[in-house]
């Protein structure tokens, strides 16, 4: 009898639930749901047993299943309760968890490799303090992401925008700025530990070169939802209708909501009849709200509108209900909201920035400008808006391209061969 192949063992360190999500309520939210599409495709492969590890509030440290499949929940340390939380709220401590119930859950599943998920959370402080190979996928660089902040928002103007109860306790945007520098500091510390990346795009490629010298880069597409690619937008514009303008963007402040409002305001002295509807977050967010004050100008006044998280058949329909998608971030890497939406052909606007070119090219799959230009931004709208035509050929253009890229029977693969390339460099 022919003895079956030994299944590879793969223990993944993510930020988010993933697919176990609806256990706890929360929410998929569109910066994650590559993650959950990812490991949909690894359950479905038979020779891979994967666990996967994450953080969570008011937890204890154990192993579940849940739908069959296997998971460590993490306790995460509670930033609002008693003394404790305080002092680490006020000095902002960014220990998160203990190291010990990591390498807890590594001992007790004994996986072959382990595949970390961002250099956000101290996962990445686990090479070193285990024999196992480990891998990080960059999602953002947490290093470039701070400058970028700093850049776009001043400290006086975070501290004058808290409330004093929020500068007293901890809380606010102030004290979330302080917090992602002392991120980005350990970060550093992790790209001199790991020795082995997966990355997406031309540029964290050129970065991990210089944040981590000598260490092996491998590249890697990322997985898009299925649904994605069974529809095509083919919205015909009518003379005189208002321009229907999409975004996908979360709350980091990097997102450019204050551009938004900039754009707008030029729009609307324009004369442009125009709505836009902004999925991913909601209106009441603190980070959203601090623009308003920052650009004297709310944004339902300037006809956006905040649709909240959607799913993903939610999410389609208002592409296939837009004119154009517009992403104004001041930072991304690889944007997995761009790519969606070139593979329904939507026209796509975009910031020139970090890795998008590495998948959208100007003037042949859309329009690409200077970050930090409004007018340049707002001229690329009034573009799109006044030739249909060329719209159209962009939108159907960027759909070509990314189905030839990412529609792949299985990305799974390319990943089980990076693991296995990680396994044989080991030896």
């Amino acid at each position: 009898m022919k003895k079956m192949a030994k299944k590879l063992k793969v223990l993944w360190f993510v930020n988010t639930p993933s697919l176990a999500a609806p256990k706890y309520g929360v929410k998929a939210m569109p910066s994650g749901s590559w993650i959950s599409a990812a490991e949909l495709e690894m359950r479905q492969r038979n020779d891979v047993d994967l666990a996967v590890t994450f953080l969570m509030p008011g937890e204890k440290t154990h192993k579940f299943t849940f739908e069959n499949r296997a998971y460590y929940v993490i306790h995460q340390k509670n930033p609002f309760l008693r003394i404790r939380g305080y002092l680490n709220r006020i000095t902002h401590s960014i220990r998160l968890c203990k190291m010990d119930d990591l390498l807890w859950a590594i001992d007790d599943f004994k996986p072959d490799i382990i595949h970390i998920y961002g250099s956000e959370e101290p996962f990445g402080l686990l090479s070193g303090k285990t024999d196992i190979p480990i891998v990080l996928r960059i999602q953002g660089i947490l290093q470039i992401h701070r400058r970028v902040l700093e850049r776009n928002i001043s400290h006086l103007h975070t501290f004058s925008s808290t409330k004093i109860s929020s500068l007293v306790f901890g809380y606010g945007i102030f004290h979330y700025l302080l917090l992602f520098r002392r991120k980005a500091i350990r970060e550093e510390k992790i790209f001199q530990l790991v020795k082995y990346y997966i990355g997406q795009t031309d540029w964290d490629e050129s970065l991990i070169r210089i944040f981590s010298p000598g260490s092996k880069y491998f590249r890697l597409k990322p997985v898009v939802r299925k649904e994605f690619f069974l529809h095509e937008w083919q919205k015909p514009r009518k003379n005189n209708s208002s321009l229907a303008i999409l975004s996908v963007i979360s709350s980091n402040l990097y997102k450019g909501f204050e551009e938004i409002i900039e754009v707008a305001k030029i729009l609307k002295k324009s004369g442009v009849k125009f709505s836009w509807k902004i999925a991913g977050t909601v209106k009441d967010e603190p980070n959203v709200k601090i623009f308003e004050g920052l650009k004297n100008g709310t944004f339902a006044k300037n006809n956006i509108q905040f649709l909240g998280i959607l799913d993903e058949k939610k999410l389609i329909e208002q592409h296939l209900k837009s004119d154009i998608y517009v992403h104004p971030s001041h930072i991304e890497n690889e944007c997995l909201s761009i790519i969606e939406a070139m593979i329904l052909g939507v026209p796509i606007i975009s910031n020139f920035v970090g890795g998008i070119s590495t998948y959208l090219e100007n003037n042949k799959t859309g329009l690409m400008v200077q970050d930090n230009d409004p007018l340049a931004m707002s001229g690329a709208i009034l573009s799109l808006r006044n030739d249909p035509q060329k719209a159209k050929a962009l939108g159907k253009k960027a759909r070509q391209e990314a189905l030839k890229t990412f529609d792949t029977p299985s990305s799974s693969d390319e990943l089980i061969g990076i693991y296995q390339e990680i396994l044989r460099q080991q030896k």
